[in-house]
């Protein structure tokens, strides 16, 4: 059974005060879950409150969060596959994170990270580099920027010990080189 949908906007807004209005991390996680509270069939507070976790270096409680998105899930629209597909990731179940993020209809800014960092997970390097190439190449092509690798570095430390986090650094580091060479 799936929840009634709230008008979008009404997500957007309360969430959006969640962060702008929060003091600090926690206040802003408790504010989420207020957000979530009054609407549960909206994925994202439940995805920002785990980022906010990761964002305190509390990945166990981030795990927790991600968790609750799987259990979930047959309660939240196909448009969150990538929220899913990320919960998967973070609690382990790397072949439905690639099966989830793979054949999800919602193309988001990040989602082919995710994707290459799944395959990395499951410890295949190549297919890693060949979706990393495939994420960078349709940033640049759609947004016309590299990505921020600060961005998501809270992300990679909390999936990946010291050898795969410079296995990555060398990679984005060889795409940020041929960008920037492009660009003289």
């Amino acid at each position: 059974m799936r929840f009634e949908m709230v008008p979008l906007e009404e997500h957007k807004k309360a969430k959006h005060e969640a962060w702008e209005e929060a003091e600090d991390i926690q206040d802003r996680i408790r504010r989420l879950e207020k957000v979530a509270s009054k609407y549960p069939e909206y994925m994202v507070p439940y995805s920002d409150m785990a980022t906010s976790y990761l964002e305190m270096g509390d990945v166990d409680r981030a795990v927790e969060k991600y968790q609750g998105i799987i259990n979930l899930k047959e309660k939240f629209d196909f448009v969150w596959d990538n929220h899913l597909g990320i919960a998967y990731l973070f609690t382990g179940n790397i072949q439905k994170a690639i099966k989830t993020l793979e054949k999800s209809r919602v193309h988001s800014y990040d989602q082919g990270l995710f994707l290459a960092l799944a395959y990395l997970k499951r410890g295949d390097k190549e297919k890693f580099e060949e979706k990393f190439d495939k994420w960078i190449s349709e940033c640049m092509e759609e947004y016309n920027e590299l990505p921020y690798q600060f961005r998501y570095q809270r992300y990679i430390d909390a999936l990946f010990g010291e050898e795969e986090s410079r296995f990555i650094d060398e990679i984005w580091d060889k795409y940020l080189d041929y960008y920037r060479q492009m660009a003289l």
